[in-house]
């Protein structure tokens, strides 16, 4: 009975939040999450110039580029791998705007469910956004898997003066590294040193084999001499 009357009371909630702003979570964490993406199969064509393409003899001084074709493959895979990683957990960019899927009910979301939501999706909203139609704030994807996308913190409405609280079900808290948005995060970093070290060719062997200047230069910042300002 508790759990019918808390889920009674989520779904509730979704009418009193604010749509326009909810929608504006949605769509920009989606945005963020596909550019993450986008920003991995740059990567990935970079390493591959870098690595392997530019070894071959004869394109030594050419570039791998993408054909016609490839550029569709590479939307449309992002935008796939996008919308699996919302399903599958608390993507990086549901983390940044402070949303969350749940289940109305407080149970555990199954993977059907999230197999069904995932396939749902390529109908509710590439065709038309046919599912934000009837319910902005629940599309046919949520609705249809059972699911819904909050924010993560409690939502708040007045009625007849007194604080209505709306709550997803709790969730026990997560270390960083063990959720998904953690671990794209770490990962993120990673690709993005990798990246700027390739990309500006930083070299270490040039401060072992220059140790001496290196040294002196170091002395110099850290013993500013300031008799050259008065002089």
């Amino acid at each position: 009975m508790n759990r019918q009357s808390d889920s009674q009371n989520l779904l509730a909630g979704l009418f009193h939040h604010n749509v326009r702003g909810l929608l504006k979570r949605r769509v920009l964490s989606f945005l963020l999450d596909w550019g993450i993406w986008g920003y991995i199969a740059f990567a990935v064509m970079f390493f591959l110039n870098h690595y392997w393409y530019t070894w071959i003899p004869e394109h030594w001084y050419d570039t791998l580029t993408l054909p016609p074709w490839g550029w569709l493959i590479t939307i449309l895979g992002t935008l796939e791998l996008a919308v699996i990683c919302r399903n599958a957990g608390r993507s990086l960019g549901m983390r940044a705007f402070g949303l969350d899927l749940y289940s109305p009910s407080g149970e555990r979301i199954a993977v059907a469910r999230r197999l069904l939501r995932i396939a749902l999706w390529q109908i509710s909203v590439p065709v038309a956004f046919i599912g934000f139609w009837f319910s902005p704030t629940r599309p046919l994807h949520d609705r249809a898997s059972g699911t819904v996308l909050l924010p993560a913190k409690e939502a708040r409405s007045q009625e007849g003066g007194s604080a209505l609280k709306v709550v997803g079900p709790s969730k026990p808290e997560k270390r960083p590294l063990t959720t998904q948005w953690g671990v794209m995060s770490v990962f993120l970093l990673v690709l993005t040193f990798w990246l700027g070290w390739l990309i500006i060719e930083a070299n270490l062997s040039v401060l072992t084999r220059r140790a001496s200047k290196v040294g002196d230069l170091l002395r110099k910042l850290t013993h500013p001499d300031f008799r050259y300002f008065l002089t």
